[in-house]
This record gives structure tokens, sequence and C-alpha cells, in this order.
């Protein structure tokens, strides 16, 4: 690219190239832009330059009445995107999206409707820390706006791979032709793209790489792709779309054959054999389009309507700021976010009474990471830990994974039954505030046993504070951490989990010298949790975001739990619900003729899914009749005819 142009993208747009590049580079005269879209000469219309703080700002080139492809093109129209500086300088501290309005002309519209934008406004001075944080991410919002309403993609069919500022070139679908084939290079070019369409590398609609990117990728003339393309239009694979150049036919959809060695049986991997399995491991099994059901009573799913969507956008363009670019961009050297720890000190952990000092916190990718890294290091030949059975089962696997033998320990409405602990374990997993799966809460008398216990047994308790902030009943107990000497307990704790499990963040919290090791180990594994990802939840926790979301989440829970008893006592009253205080969910013990296997299948069919309790037990016999119905990604109004349903199933199978 010429010195000057930071960095041009180039859009499709009906007999229209539209550009988007930095505003204050010098404008790249019509020769260039000829030679980097590979047409003819262009008019250019372009609207007043804003200021050089705007960022991305979208323009017109309009072209002359040309030949592409064999077709004639009109002369096209102007279609603009830039953003409303009035309503920046008014809103900048806003939540603010781009207020875009359609362009009325009949000119800039085609087929498919409307293909321009025009936001428009004056350029009005406003702060440079202002435009870093607000205007770059709308701009961005307009592009992607831009290309969602033409119906195109950043390497559209009339692109070529260009120069960028970067080096590098613009992505597409890349293409390779085998190194030695019977076939012609029409036809080899024919079988790759037939294949990827096939196995739907290729989806209905994509666009393929116009003819000069294809034969520049496969090193083949440009006439020999096009009589490839012309033969997969005429197979029905690809069509000739008007003005939009070659993309897969809608119809020729994907044949999901099985990979090519499906059928050879396969060469054994000795370093496998005659060895457990990971994958082999017991788990909840969450369908992956749980979504579309109308009843999803499973665990760790959310409402998405609840989730704080503005104020995390606004912290995470408070993490993109410029300004604190140096905290995330770079290699941290396995170091946390500075800001998280000290919001986890001075927030969450103080709201459950702990007190910890800096270099007593590690951030985890998630609870689940936190458990594995524990298990790592307290793992080893003839390592033995405590847990409860039932109990959550990735924590079990977690544990099995780093060596250690599973010591299942009953409940009873007081928590696990610390009597019963065997005499060689050294680790003891707990759940308190709501065991997993059963939501009972340990008493605070089996609080104290189970910490007299490890402190006369030197063993370390790592507490799963799971769901803790969900007590509806009685105020939460202490956590075992406060209660216990520093060094005998471990607390392990999710800051996604109430808002959202997929942003997977979690943090540990043990003696220093713990957190010490576990740091080393984390390094190891994964080196730290995204930095961006911490530096946005330091911002969430810092300006509240955090407190009002749990608040108005305990209210909607208590609701929802509420709701979910009083329908568990008016269709199923004969069943016991467990003993628990709160909580997402309620744990079914149905009579041991249960086959909750076909129970979850019958009411799977009828658009209601449940967890059946066999992955919750060591021993699956213990499972019969077993059930958990979890809430959380339902809303009130859903909750008594999705109980009314399973109530009807299970009269059928008693």
């Amino acid at each position: 690219m010429t010195r000057g142009c930071a960095e041009i993208r180039f859009f499709a747009c009906g007999p229209e190239i539209l550009a988007v590049f930095r505003v204050g580079d010098r404008h790249p005269g019509n020769q260039e832009l000829s030679q980097w879209t590979g047409l003819p000469k262009p008019t250019v219309s372009c609207p007043t330059f804003m200021p050089t703080e705007l960022g991305y700002l979208v323009v017109n080139l309009r072209f002359n009445t040309c030949e592409i492809g064999g077709k004639t093109l009109a002369p096209g129209h102007r279609a603009l995107a830039a953003v409303d500086m009035r309503q920046v300088a008014r809103d900048h501290m806003a939540d603010i999206a781009v207020r875009t309005s359609l362009c009325a002309g009949p000119a800039v519209r085609d087929e498919r409707g409307i293909y321009g934008l025009n936001v428009g406004g004056p350029a009005h001075q406003v702060a440079e820390q202002d435009l870093q944080d607000v205007v770059g991410p709308m701009m961005a919002d307009t592009i992607r706006t831009l290309e969602e309403r033409l119906g195109v993609a950043p390497c559209s069919p009339l692109a070529r791979d260009r120069p960028r500022a970067d080096g590098g070139q613009m992505v597409g679908h890349r293409f390779h032709l085998p190194e030695s084939s019977p076939l012609s290079l029409r036809d080899q070019i024919c079988d790759v793209i037939g294949r990827a369409i096939a196995d739907g590398a290729l989806g209905p609609g994509q666009a393929l790489p116009s003819c000069r990117e294809m034969s520049g990728q496969l090193n083949v003339s440009r006439s020999t792709v096009f009589q490839a393309y012309a033969s997969l239009v005429d197979r029905g694979l690809i069509r000739a779309k008007d003005r939009s150049g070659y993309v897969v036919d809608p119809e020729a959809a994907p044949l999901n054959l099985p990979p090519d060695d499906a059928a050879v049986e396969p060469t054994p991997i000795p370093a496998l054999e005659g060895r457990p399995l990971p994958s082999q491991l017991p788990r909840i099994d969450t369908p992956a389009d749980w979504s579309r059901y109308k009843y999803p009573f499973i665990y760790s799913q959310i409402d998405t309507g609840t989730f704080p969507i503005q104020a995390w956008r606004e912290c995470m363009r408070l993490a993109l700021n410029a300004n604190r670019l140096p905290l995330w961009a770079g290699d941290g050297g396995g170091a946390d976010s500075a800001l998280l720890v000290d919001q986890l000190r001075q927030r969450l952990l103080g709201y459950r009474g702990i007190r910890a000092a800096p270099d007593e916190i590690l951030i985890t990718a998630g609870a689940q990471n936190g458990l594995y890294i524990l298990g790592t290091l307290f793992g080893g030949p003839g390592a033995q830990v405590a847990i409860e059975d039932p109990g959550y089962p990735e924590a079990r696997n977690a544990f099995a994974l780093t060596g250690h033998r599973l010591c299942p320990v009953p409940l009873d409405s007081d928590g696990m039954q610390v009597d019963r602990i065997p005499d060689g374990c050294r680790m003891v997993y707990v759940t308190p505030s709501h065991q997993f799966p059963t939501t009972v809460t340990m008493s605070l008398e089996r609080r104290r046993a189970l910490i007299d216990l490890a402190v006369k047994r030197q063993m370390i308790v790592i507490e799963d504070d799971y769901e803790s902030e969900r007590n509806f009943l009685k105020d939460a107990l202490p956590p075992i951490r406060v209660l216990s000497p520093s060094g005998t307990a471990v607390y392990v704790g999710s800051l996604s989990k109430a808002l959202s499990p997929g942003l997977r963040l979690g943090y540990i919290v043990a003696d220093r010298r713990i957190i010490r090791e576990a740091t080393a180990i984390r390094r190891a594994m994964m080196r730290n949790p995204a930095a961006l990802l911490q530096d946005a939840m330091a911002h969430f926790l810092a300006l509240g975001h955090q407190d009002a979301h749990l608040r108005g989440l305990h209210r909607r829970f208590r609701r929802r739990w509420e709701t979910m008893r009083a329908a568990l006592a008016t269709h199923m009253p004969d069943l016991p619900m467990g003993a628990g205080q709160g909580g997402s969910s309620f744990w079914i013990e149905g009579p041991d003729r249960l086959d909750t296997d076909r129970l979850q299948a019958r009411l799977r069919a009828r658009g209601v899914l449940i967890d059946k309790g066999t992955p919750f037990f060591i021993d699956p016999a213990r499972a019969r009749g077993r059930f958990r119905l979890s809430f959380g990604a339902l809303r009130s109004n859903d909750i008594d005819p999705g109980i009314a349903l399973v109530a009807g199933e299970l009269r059928a199978l008693i």
C-alpha cells in the first residue's frame, strides 16, 4: 500500500465499491484505487473529512459505467456511513448505539432493498479521550451495521488480496490443489470446491473467491478458474449472483460425509491403550441446542435476558481504552490484574467476611480451572481426596485426572458426614453453601467439626463456595475459610457463574505459600486468564454493576425458587424435594423403581430437559429414582407448566 494510507477495506455493493480508511491519512489516488480493486478508475465521491481522532469513516467510490466479469454495471450512487458528532458531544459518557437512518432515494435500492446508510452530521470538537472511549467502538458498530445491511463481508467477491498496513492479507477461504492428480486443472478445482461444499466447509450462500483471487491462490490462469466455476454452475453447486460474483447454491446442502478414513480400521495408539480415558469419565451432558427447548430444567445455563449487556459493554470499552492498553496487551509474565485483585478483596471477599492479602489470591479461568490446579498441586502417588457423594462430577473428574483416589463420603441434612471421612485422606472437597447437587447447606456445627478434624489430621479443606449468594430462607453462614486457621482451608469461587458461565473467570484464596505454587502450575498450564477479560471484570466490580446484578438476580431467583417450590408441592406432593435453603435447583428423590433414563428421554420429546442423577454418584446404582430440576434458564411463568409435564411423565412411569 502507498505510504501514508494506513488501512483500506473494500465492500462490494451492487455497482459500487465502498472503501473504509483512516481519517486524516492521505487520500489514495484513482490510479491506486483502480490497482487495489482490479477495477477501472472510479469517480471518487467523498464527504468532508471528520476530525482525525474519529477513527474509521466509510466513504463511497462511485464508478462510471464499466464492464466487470462480462456484465455491464450502471453508475453507482453515494452510500455513506459516518457518526453524528452532535450526538457524541451530548451523550459521550452514555452507552450509545449508532443512530442510522436508511437512504430514502430509489437510486440506492437494489433487489434486497436498501444498500446505503446515511448517518451524517457536522463535526464538533470532542475531547480526544472521549473519542477513544466512545467513537471508536461506535464506528466499529457502524461498519458492522453496514456489512449486515449490505449483506456482504469484508472479503467480497469483487475484492482481491491487496496489501494492508499490517503486511497481512484480507482473510478468505483458502483452497489448495493436490500435489499430483490425474485430473485436469479445471476438474481439480471443481473437485476441491465440491468437497468443501459437501462437507459443510462452504455454507449455502457463501461467496467464492473471485476468478482473479482464486487464480492467484492456485497459481492457475483466470480462464481455467472461470471454466471450473462454469462447470460448477452447470452441476448446481454454485450460482452466479448478479453484482456479487459466485456463491454456493443455497440448495446445495452439505452431505455430512463420513471422514475419509471412517471405513478403515483405526491404527492403535499405544499410549492410550490399557488406561482409563478422560473422555469416559462421567459428566453432565447438556444438549448443544438446549436453548430451543421450552423447559430447560438443567444446570449451568442462564436466562440470557437477565445479562446486563449495557453495563458489560461499558466495562469492555473502558478496558479497551488506549491508556489501559499496556496493562493487558503485552505478556504480563503470568501476573493477574491488580485492579481485579483489589476489587475482589474490597467487594466479593469482604461480602463473605474473608480477609486476604493480594498475594493470597489467584485468578483462574473459572472455578473448574482452580480445582484442577489444586488437584495438580496436592496430587501424586497415594493421594486421596474425600468428596461428597452425590457430588459435583466435574470436581471429581479434576481430582481423578490429577492422580487422586476418590473416597466418597455420604450426606445427611447437615451436609457431609465428617465422621465418615477415611483416615488416609489428606484433602477434603466440599460445597457447604449449597451442596451440589442436593442444595443442602452444611450446618455451622458440621463446619466446625470438619475444621477440627482437618487440624487434627493435617488435611487441606477445599471449599467450593457454590451459590453462596442465593440463600432465601436464612442468612448465609460464614465460610469455612473464615472459621479455620490460615493454611487449613482453600477457598474457591467463581466470578462469572452468576453473571455468565461463558466468561470463565474464578479465583482461589489460600495461604500465600499455596498461592505461590498454584501460580507456578497455572503458568505452566495457561500462563494466565485473558488480561483484557480480567480488566473488564475489574471495572464491572468497581462501578457497582456486579452488586446491582446480584441484587436483581437474588430477587428474581427468590421468586422463581418460590414458584418452583409451590409447583413441586402442587404437582408432585408425594416426592421429597430436598432440604435446601435456596440455590437454583431442586433435588428430587423418586422411588428406586423410577427409570430416570426413560424419564429423561420422554421429557425431552416433549420439550423438557432435566438432569438425571447418575453422573452425581460414584456408584450409579445409588442414583436410581434421583434427578435434579434447575430453574436458572427459565422464566417464572414457564416453571409451573413445565413441572406439570414432568409430573405427568412421572405418573406414567411409576
